[in-house]
């Protein structure tokens, strides 16, 4: 975290998309916002991999991987100014209006599908650069400690605070909260207790050869053991052919959470049979366990007032989409501004 000294207007928890978007408009906004993120990066599931030089596979090369959100579509007005300017700075193109089908199928349905100029993780990572982000910062606690917000991390550092917004997946903010004894008044409690979320396991494959996935490289399956399929190379991500991201079904995922990487490498890829049609070189598998929300909350974002601003928001809050937690950001910033 460094030295940071001095009462802060805002910490906003977490460094996913949500909780970035909500930083950049306070700092726009003329608010003092820090962001402690608990990884090593930013994007949350707007998340990219490079694999390992291995000379045994016979590429001098390494192959890139999205492997956590795909794409993400517009549909709000808001979000389409703010993807209007991410396409001008140059981190953002349409990618396909439609994929694949699991019966070989195309289909189109007209709604764009963006992706991130040269990998999803660009766009985070670009919003991230003119922010004060701290990474590795695992906070354990938020309580009130009048006249403003204290928040420690484990390592027992502390920050104190205006405000406060919570972007991290709602079972994760509940218990910042509940460490800190803060109140979260009903039926609101009762409403963010209630959400969910299915997991998700992400194999990223690389094949000897190209593999069998259609042009523009993504193929929607939306069932079991596969959910989704894309190719890496035909995409744009990666220079290496064959870097293939496999996303499992929510029923795989859940039963083979625990499950040892080789067998999950083995069952899907076995699933995946004549997509792939290739040589695997290798395989590494990232495990999701908030993947998507099954419900989400009814607005885009739960602010407490008393005793002192608190915000929850994130994608349970306005949808389980890349916009929905563009969105819910946005919603939290303006709510305090």
């Amino acid at each position: 975290m460094g030295t940071m000294k001095g009462q802060l207007d805002c910490v906003v928890i977490g460094a996913g998309l949500s909780g970035l978007v909500a930083a950049e408009k306070l700092i726009l906004g003329g608010i003092r916002a820090t962001v402690l993120e608990a990884s090593t990066s930013v994007g949350g599931r707007m998340a990219s991999w490079q694999s390992p030089v291995d000379d045994n596979t016979g590429f001098d090369l390494p192959a890139d991987f999205d492997h956590g959100a795909q794409y993400f579509t517009v549909r709000d007005e808001r979000f389409e100014e703010i993807v209007r300017r991410w396409e001008e700075i140059g981190i953002v193109r349409e990618w396909t209006q439609g994929f694949a089908t699991s019966d070989g199928s195309f289909y189109i349905d007209g709604l764009a599908r963006f992706c991130g100029i040269p990998n999803m993780a660009a766009i985070p990572d670009y919003i991230a650069h003119n922010l004060d982000v701290h990474l590795g910062i695992r906070v354990s606690r938020v309580e009130w400690h009048s006249p403003s917000w204290r928040i420690t991390s484990e390592a027992g550092q502390i920050l104190t605070a205006d405000s406060v917004i919570l972007t991290p997946p709602v079972p994760q903010s509940l218990a910042l909260t509940d460490a800190g004894q803060v109140e979260v008044p009903e039926p609101q409690r009762r409403i963010l207790e209630r959400i969910e979320y299915e997991p998700c396991l992400a194999v990223m494959v690389l094949l000897r050869d190209s593999g069998n996935l259609p042009v523009p490289g993504g193929k929607w399956s939306v069932g079991e053991p596969i959910y989704w399929m894309a190719d890496n190379h035909l995409k744009g991500v990666s220079a290496v052919p064959g870097a293939i991201t496999i996303h499992a079904g929510p029923e795989f995922s859940q039963s083979h959470w625990r499950s040892p990487d080789k067998i999950v490498v083995q069952e899907l890829v076995a699933a995946a049979g004549e997509w792939l049609d290739s040589q695997v070189l290798g395989a590494w598998v990232r495990r999701w366990l908030y993947s998507k929300p099954i419900q989400t909350y009814p607005e885009p974002y739960l602010a407490i007032r008393n005793p002192g601003p608190l915000l929850f928001a994130g994608d349970a809050f306005a949808g389980p989409r890349v916009e929905g937690a563009a969105l819910s950001g946005l919603a939290a910033a303006s709510h305090l501004l």
